[in-house]
């Protein structure tokens, strides 16, 4: 089962008091809760990523590779040659493969050293996502000396909306509370703001109101991400 934009409305309504009672006008419209779940998605996208696959073919002397636009981050690399090859136990790095932090490239620089100490007969991997020349690429080290040898590249991306603009066929139903209370911490912090630029006309205009109740909903805005977060965080099993 996926999630629908139909369902995620009615959530998302219920939970602000924004129910499409008859002749009562809703505060959000539908175009403008798809601005709030589009956001939302992308920060669900974070935690629970959309993993998607594509295929690179090698260029001789080539060690940078795009990859998919909407890539947030690197997940693994597998290189399949002909000849097949031996990565040493330790070439792949933790935490999806991503080498974005400065202190994990050291490393990752110490690790090719390492390799190339005890002598090799192919080339491995090892990869990173980078932000560079204009897009995202994967490296692969040392610089492949083939053409034309398939590389899988998994990537994290953020879940698509579906060809019919009705949902996210990529999430699980059950995350659809999830989903919706990272869109109703969007819209709490919305309404914060705007308490924030009302004037006290009573005290003139360089004073402004709403700053208690601001806090108020900025403090409901953390609650609901942390409700969201600790459900993504917990076993399958035992989500709500």
């Amino acid at each position: 089962m996926s999630v629908t934009l139909s369902a995620l409305y009615t959530t998302i309504r219920l939970e602000i008091q924004d129910e499409a009672q008859t002749g009562v006008t809703p505060e959000f419209t539908d175009a403008q809760l798809d601005t709030f779940i589009t956001r939302a998605v992308e920060r669900y996208s974070r935690l629970a990523p959309h993993v998607m696959r594509e295929n690179i073919n090698t260029v001789a002397y080539q060690d940078a590779y795009a990859v998919n636009a909407n890539a947030f981050s690197v997940r693994k690399v597998e290189w399949r040659p002909s000849a097949g090859s031996v990565l040493p136990y330790n070439a792949d790095p933790f935490w999806f493969n991503d080498w974005q932090d400065d202190a994990l490239i050291v490393v990752r620089n110490q690790l090719i050293r390492n390799y190339d100490n005890i002598g090799r007969t192919s080339w491995a991997e090892i990869n990173y996502s980078s932000s560079f020349m204009g897009g995202r690429y994967v490296r692969l080290f040392p610089c492949p000396t083939d053409a034309n040898q398939k590389v899988d590249v998994w990537y994290n991306a953020p879940h698509p909306l579906n060809a019919g603009s009705t949902g996210y066929d990529t999430i699980p139903s059950m995350d659809i509370d999830s989903v919706a209370q990272f869109a109703i911490a969007i819209i709490l912090r919305r309404r914060a703001r705007t308490l924030l630029a009302l004037p006290d006309q009573t005290v003139g205009q360089s004073n402004r109101v709403g700053s208690d109740p601001a806090r108020t909903l900025e403090g409901l805005a953390r609650y609901y991400e942390e409700r969201a977060i600790n459900s993504l965080s917990s076993p399958v099993a035992t989500r709500s």
